[in-house]
């Protein structure tokens, strides 16, 4: 079990486009990871290989890469922030359900629209959103009205033109 008292890793500034299925394997105790400032195109299942094991990860800092997609995964329960700002994504799948994320940056990205489905099942205790600087166009009826617990919602340098009733 090597490295498994290992609580925050720094990976940064590197020119890591690639991550290996089991990468991370054995950091169960791992709260805070850093990736930003990459070249990673994919970041998804398979990476941590926890099987039955939730992650302890708090934070997880993927700014500044390539990313095109991103697939959230039900082993991150206790993720209170996910930073994904400065990529190319175009379209989020979410699969966390019960989870206690707060703060969610996906500045600098390229979405087009917010969807009931962006939130269904997520976001219980979402707190902030940022979605400026992207290319969102439309926010389909009732896509936030699920999020009680929101203060902070960022939809500024976009594309939108009109809101649906009862868009938030």
């Amino acid at each position: 079990e090597h490295n498994s008292l290992l609580t925050n890793l720094f990976l940064g500034d590197n020119s890591i486009y690639s991550i290996e299925r089991s990468a991370f394997r054995n950091l169960y105790q791992l709260q805070f990871l850093n990736l930003s400032f990459n070249r990673i195109e994919y970041f998804g299942q398979n990476l941590f290989d926890y099987d039955l094991i939730e992650s302890n990860l708090i934070q997880l800092d993927l700014r500044h890469n390539q990313l095109k997609k991103f697939e959230i995964l039900n082993t991150f329960i206790k993720l209170l922030s996910i930073l994904l700002s400065f990529n190319q994504i175009k379209d989020l799948r979410v699969n966390i359900r019960d989870t206690v994320i707060r703060d969610y940056h996906l500045e600098h990205n390229q979405l087009t629209e917010i969807t009931v489905l962006t939130f269904q099942n997520f976001f219980k205790y979402m707190t902030n959103i940022y979605f400026s600087f992207n290319r969102i166009e439309r926010i389909e009826n009732l896509s936030f009205f699920s999020l009680n617990q929101v203060k902070f919602l960022d939809l500024s340098h976009n594309f939108l033109t009109y809101f649906e009733n009862q868009t938030f």
